[in-house]
């Protein structure tokens, strides 16, 4: 790996959940490991693009954001991007939300479903309802019926592709303060 390339932290956790999930004398339910490793994929971009929008470091650690530097977590780093413009409203929204949800990921002892928790269904769910209807409804205009854990995924695959990218589209909803959401004023 060349000296100016850092390791992919998403990669890393991947490869250690799953490690953990096969201990059968740690039990970790898939949807734990796939709740987290979607959240680590999004700080990842989230610090791709902060780097990015930012000075370049001049040291080989960046104790800006880096783990262990001053905006070295996923909410540090999502107030960030928002304060600079990165990211929009609703969408520093659904990161507190996920951010939420991945609390819960981490503190649970018990080998569970995580997406049948009322907690991560309500979470889930709230996040879904405030999306467009462009991404909510089918070809012919209807509501798509999916599971919480496809919901999750498909929130988590928008906003890896939102990221980096808001900043840079028109505000199509002005009120929502983002282009991916609508606003439930």
């Amino acid at each position: 790996m060349p000296a100016d390339k850092k390791p992919d932290l998403s990669h890393d956790l991947a490869k250690a959940l799953v490690s953990i999930q096969n201990d059968k004398r740690t039990p970790v339910s898939k949807s734990r490991v796939e709740v987290l490793i979607a959240i680590a994929k999004i700080d990842n971009r989230l610090q791709e693009v902060l780097k990015d929008f930012l000075l370049p470091c001049t040291s080989d650690n960046d104790d800006l954001l880096d783990e262990g530097g001053i905006l070295g977590s996923f909410m540090l780093r999502a107030k960030l991007a928002y304060r600079l413009g990165i990211i929009g409203t609703m969408t520093y929204w659904t990161l507190k939300e996920l951010s939420k949800i991945r609390n819960i990921c981490a503190h649970k002892d018990e080998d569970i479903d995580i997406f049948k928790l009322a907690e991560v269904v309500s979470r889930v769910n709230g996040i879904w309802s405030r999306m467009g209807d462009v991404f909510r409804k089918d070809e012919e205009g209807k509501i798509r019926k999916l599971s919480v854990e496809q919901k999750f995924n498909e929130l988590c695959d928008l906003i890896l592709m939102v990221i980096g990218h808001e900043s840079k589209i028109p505000v199509l909803n002005p009120k929502a303060g983002d282009y991916l959401f609508t606003s439930k004023e």
